[in-house]
């Protein structure tokens, strides 16, 4: 779904490091105004290094971390045909509301990248979820195929009909048939032979 939205209220607005060129979240102040405050100062990632933190001085040009929308290239478009300041253009872009698909709400303390992250486990959430529900209709499907096809089956090879046994008699019972009566066998005269003695 596209939103209309404006960049300041994004998780993946950023702005480089000047040092660095690290991209890093925009401070509330940034956010609104445009104007990054001289001497940042990131809590925990240098004061455990440095005493006192040693200052962070960031870019005032925005940069989306995800690429949706060329938001360096507009600030320097409206520095030149609009004749803003830096920082005023840098409020003017961050500010201007547009639609968007990458938006994202930007959550308090987490960078960009942090965004980023965030934003891929949720899909991948959204993936494993959409992948349980069709294993679980392919078992549904399955399982209802395999009780049709045992239902046939059993049927197919149930006995066969017995077939009708009539109980009705018959109104006339037909006339015996007479066989002629066979003839006695003739038996042959004994051999006898002539003129041989044992």
């Amino acid at each position: 779904m596209v939103k209309v939205k404006c960049c300041a209220e994004c998780g993946f607005l950023g702005v480089r490091h000047r040092e660095t060129g690290e991209l890093v979240g925009p401070g509330e102040e940034q956010r609104e105004t445009g104007s990054p405050p001289e001497g940042r100062s990131i809590p925990g990632l240098l004061a455990e290094k440095f005493s006192p933190p040693e200052p962070i001085t960031l870019d005032i040009a925005p940069v989306c971390a995800v690429g949706a929308c060329d938001l360096r290239k507009e600030w320097q478009e409206c520095q030149k045909v609009q004749k803003l300041a830096p920082t005023a253009a840098a409020e003017k872009v961050i500010q201007q509301p547009r639609k968007c698909k990458r938006f994202t709400a930007g959550l308090p303390g987490l960078n960009p990248k942090e965004h980023i992250n965030m934003n891929l486990l949720q899909r991948q959430q959204v993936w494993n979820t959409m992948i349980t529900i069709g294993v679980a209709i392919v078992v549904v499907i399955g399982t209802l195929a395999a009780a049709i096809v045992g239902a046939y089956i059993s049927k197919s090879s149930a006995s066969p009909p017995t077939p009708a046994v009539s109980t009705q008699q018959p109104t006339s019972v037909p006339a015996p048939v007479s066989q002629p009566t066979p003839e006695p066998i003739k038996t042959l005269p004994p051999l006898t032979t002539k003129g041989k003695s044992r």
